[in-house]
């Protein structure tokens, strides 16, 4: 089985649900497979060659239309070796770098955040307070009270001042932190798609790829990429579960 009759079958794996037969355009399965141009009847040997090995089950087909069903054996074949695959990922010195590196941002993250928060409630603490000295100074109706409101107003910038230590300290911190965060190298692994088929096209708008985000499409990109030069090993797993018992 070459590299174009396996992202094919697993193509189909994604696009046919369970064991029932689905009807498929040829360009919902051959818009999955990049880089490669499909001959008139390309794509309909291929799928022939699977009805062969008893991976599907073809209802009719005419070069444009498919009705197509998966068999257990086709969707064990590629379970199997998306597992394996996955292991191979898994184990690879460049993903357990790069989780370690986004384990790491994403802490200091999180501190650089709680830092922050802390010292937007101290000054604004600080700013409730002289706003709260300063009206009460300003509605007092008699000499005694606005010389009392005056060293109330007095004793709250005093306290403000020695409070800009903290808020010194808490800059101090996130400048620190900020510079850890930016330091991990959180960029991808340089992997390459191996057999699994591509996705969809998605408009750049629609997608949310930070850093910040990471835990959510760490899974997604690296649960279907591998690294080009381990893709002779993928035709190697394909071709023991195919013929090794």
């Amino acid at each position: 089985m070459d590299d174009i009759s396996i992202k094919i079958l697993d193509t189909l794996f994604d696009l046919c649900e369970g064991e029932g037969y689905t009807i498929l355009e040829a360009d919902e399965i051959t818009s999955r497979i990049s880089g490669h141009a499909f001959e008139t009847d390309e794509l309909t040997e291929i799928l022939q060659g699977f009805v062969a090995d008893g991976f599907v089950d073809l209802k009719y087909s005419d070069n444009k239309e498919f009705c197509i069903a998966m068999r257990t054996k086709g969707r064990t074949l590629i379970k199997q070796s998306r597992e394996r695959l996955q292991k191979l990922i898994d184990e690879n010195p460049e993903v357990v770098a790069y989780r370690e590196e986004v384990r790491a941002a994403e802490e200091d993250h999180a501190e650089r955040l709680a830092l922050e928060r802390e010292k937007a409630r101290i000054l604004k603490e600080q700013e409730d307070k002289l706003s709260d000295a300063r009206e009460s100074l300003s509605a007092a109706s008699s000499r005694e009270e606005r010389i009392e409101k005056e060293a109330e107003l007095k004793r709250v910038r005093k306290e403000n001042k020695q409070g800009q230590a903290r808020v010194v300290e808490l800059e101090e911190k996130i400048a620190v932190v900020e510079e850890r965060e930016r330091s991990h190298n959180t960029a991808l692994p340089n992997l390459a798609r191996g057999y699994q088929a591509e996705p969809s096209t998605v408009p750049p708008a629609k997608r949310s790829l930070t850093a910040n985000s990471s835990k959510m499409f760490f899974a997604a990109l690296i649960g279907s990429a591998i690294g080009a030069a381990i893709i002779n090993v993928i035709f190697w797993i394909i071709f023991l579960v195919k013929y090794v018992k």
